[in-house]
């Protein structure tokens, strides 16, 4: 990929000489060396291949501008000459925006190529490879032509979260997946914004009637902000819950079930509206209500999910919306046959 980008750069720079739009002949002949055999593309206009490049492609761009950030796909962005475009490192995107990544958000399941992938075969970026002890991550790069083999052994899920549930659904052990989870520190905090103990955060979120009641005696949007990166800060799922009507009802009986000292149970009941948060796929940057899925440990989640999905013979899992540490979710396929 190196090398690639190496001929890309080169040749950019003298096709800027001889040419009066060098943006575009930087985009063809990325396009040759990755499409080398397709005549559709290579008899497109300038127009076309510039569009089909900029909005059609999962492509990062690193754009040195204020008021982007790196790694941001953003359909406004074009391609700059001498500016470093290549094909999607982190496949972010923003859910605020009409992208490409909600057209795959169900994950690639038939013999029928979507955006370039199938189940036999997903398109990847190599740049954004990383291995772990438990698993190698790729991330999915409509326009890499590079491609990983599946084996058609594919777990599809929203996220870590949603892939963990289905495999405990499959065996009827959904209790003991949500007591396991809930005891992750990454769920915790999601759900209370803080490091206090779940007993302690309980008592507080019981007797709190609004979120103004809960950051009186818990300082969840500093503790978001610096423990999760989300500018700014989040309500924690617990804060989000206490500004909507429909849950009054639930607050109610957690309420009662803490002052009988039932705990564990008053707990379950923010563990299954978190799970199903991540499960319905509501992750959306422009609603309040879900930026504290921004704050995603996914180390809390990895072994555990290898374990799980590679117990049940899956090659590899995709994770077609999985929250990153900046607040944006990826598609993520997470090869199993590593190491």
């Amino acid at each position: 990929m190196k090398k690639i980008a190496s001929v890309i750069a080169c040749t950019c720079s003298i096709y800027g000489i001889a040419h009066a739009d060098p943006a575009t002949d930087y985009i063809r002949k990325y396009m040759d060396i990755v499409y080398p055999t397709s005549n559709e593309i290579h008899n497109m206009t300038d127009e076309q291949i510039r569009d089909y490049y900029a909005h059609d492609l999962n492509t990062w761009y690193r754009i040195p501008e204020l008021g982007f950030e790196s790694g941001l796909f953003d359909a406004r962005v074009i391609p700059q000459y001498n500016v470093f475009v290549f094909p999607d490192t982190a496949a972010r995107a923003r859910t605020d925006l009409d992208n490409k990544q909600k057209l795959a958000k169900e994950g690639f399941t038939s013999t029928k190529p979507i955006l370039g992938s199938n189940k036999d075969y997903i398109e990847v970026s190599s740049l954004a490879w990383m291995s772990f002890p438990y698993g190698a991550y790729l991330n999915w790069a409509h326009g890499s032509g590079i491609y990983i083999a599946t084996g058609g052994k594919s777990l599809i899920g929203y996220t870590k979260v949603d892939a963990l549930y289905k495999i405990y659904d499959k065996h009827n052990k959904l209790n003991e997946y949500y007591t396991k989870l809930g005891e992750t520190q990454m769920v915790k905090r999601q759900i209370f914004g803080s490091d206090l103990s779940i007993e302690s955060a309980l008592k507080i979120y019981a007797n709190s009637n609004t979120a103004t009641d809960y950051a009186k005696q818990v300082p969840y949007q500093k503790f978001t902000e610096d423990t999760f990166h989300v500018p700014g800060g989040a309500d924690p799922l617990a804060v989000a819950l206490l500004k909507e009507s429909s849950f009054t009802k639930k607050h109610k009986e957690i309420k009662q079930l803490v002052k009988e000292g039932n705990y564990q149970q008053a707990y379950l009941i923010l563990v299954k509206v978190y799970v199903e948060d991540h499960r319905l796929g509501k992750f959306d940057q422009a609603m309040e209500r879900y930026k504290y899925l921004g704050g995603e440990a996914a180390p809390d989640l990895d072994e555990w999910m290898y374990d799980a999905a590679k117990a049940e013979g899956y090659n590899v899992v995709q994770l077609t919306y999985e929250p990153n540490s900046m607040g944006q979710p990826t598609f993520e396929v997470c090869d199993l046959r590593w190491p």
